[in-house]
């Protein structure tokens, strides 16, 4: 084999490997069941994967919000399923004329997730927020 077929056979199975790698990542699917894990506020976090990895739901946890008068403690809850992506992401954002939340994950692999939330609320009388939680969680 000359120098010029050996270099032809490296770069293709540099590319076969760089192509399964890309593949793997676009292709994750999470494992279904039930995950648990904690926000960076030290709150329990809980969700459910369901429909062969394609949907997540039952997403629990409570916020710790600051306000003009104190600090409080607001569930975040996503009431109904969100569709999991290709590449293991979801988002859901709610808001009403009171309040607004917003919920992000990724699937890191198919049994650990991680991600953030936001909530926000002004009632007339004040205005509070929770900022940006992190939060993770694994089957």
């Amino acid at each position: 084999m000359n120098s010029r077929a050996k270099l032809t056979v490296v770069v293709m199975v540099v590319l076969a490997a760089l192509l399964l790698g890309a593949g793997l990542a676009l292709g994750l699917t999470p494992k279904t069941g039930s995950y648990v894990g904690q926000t960076a506020q030290g709150e329990l976090v809980r969700l459910k994967v369901t429909n062969n990895g394609k949907r997540v739901s039952g997403f629990r946890t409570k916020a710790v919000v600051r306000c003009p008068g104190g600090r409080y403690y607001i569930p975040v809850f996503l009431p109904w399923s969100e569709r999991i992506s290709p590449r293991g992401r979801f988002t859901y954002y709610a808001y009403n004329d009171v309040a607004s939340i917003r919920i992000v994950g990724k699937f890191v692999t198919e049994r650990r997730v991680r991600g953030t939330f936001r909530a926000r609320f002004n009632d007339g009388t004040e205005s509070c927020e929770s900022g940006i939680v992190r939060w993770r969680a694994h089957a």
